[in-house]
C-alpha cells in the first residue's frame, strides 16, 4: 500500500479546497496557541505565512527533537 504524505499540498488535492494561511502575528494572537506562544515565537519567521497543519508539524518536530 502506498504511503500518504501529510503535506498541505496533498491534503488540498484530496479535499479540493486550499488551506488558509496565517501570519506569525495572527497565530501568536490566536486562542488556539495561547499556551504555546513562546514556542511559536521561536519557531516561526516574521513575514512568512503558515497553515495550521504546518504550525502543528513544526511544534511536534521541535518537541521530538533531541537535546544536544
Amino acid at each position: 500500500m502506498a504511503e500518504k504524505k501529510n503535506t498541505p499540498e496533498a491534503v488540498s488535492v484530496h479535499t479540493g479546497e486550499a488551506e488558509s494561511t496565517f501570519s506569525k502575528e495572527q497565530l501568536l494572537s490566536s486562542a488556539r496557541f495561547r499556551d504555546r506562544r513562546d514556542m511559536l515565537e521561536a519557531l516561526l519567521t516574521d513575514g512568512e505565512r503558515y497553515t495550521m497543519r504546518e504550525v502543528e508539524r513544526k511544534m511536534e518536530d521541535y518537541r521530538k527533537g533531541k537535546v544536544k
